[in-house]
């Protein structure tokens, strides 16, 4: 099971921002969260809140994360 599932409750594939507040405090047994789930877990973020961004946009806000992870 991957982490975004976790926290994919109503299993629409988003997530509320609480949620992924708290997903963030999760890994997945190694200590690390991969960059890919970080990413699901934005999107769902996005959709649920739904706002659209560029591809680019979500990247640079992954790079930004990944540094406070």
């Amino acid at each position: 099971m991957q982490i975004f599932d976790l926290f994919n409750v109503k299993q629409k594939g988003v997530i509320a921002f609480s949620d992924f507040v708290r997903a963030l405090n999760v890994t997945d047994g190694t200590g690390f969260i991969e960059s890919q789930e970080v990413k699901k877990m934005l999107i769902g973020l996005l959709c649920e809140s739904q706002l659209k961004l560029a591809d680019d946009t979500i990247e640079i806000v992954l790079d930004k994360v990944s540094l406070l992870l």
